[in-house]
């Protein structure tokens, strides 16, 4: 076996599992669970207000 063989199936390799890791990632986005917005000063002001 010539080292271009080992080689190019180690390359292989890692195309394939680079592939299914990105196809991990992109079903992990699909399914995540969007954060949410955050308050802005004057809506967190009002809410600070009605807890006191």
């Amino acid at each position: 076996m010539k080292i271009e063989d080992v080689l190019d199936a180690a390359a292989e390799e890692a195309a394939t599992e680079m592939a299914e890791l990105l196809d991990e990632l992109a079903e992990a986005r699909r399914s995540a669970v969007p954060l949410a917005e955050p308050l802005t000063s004057w809506e967190w002001i009002r809410s600070f207000g009605r807890r006191v």
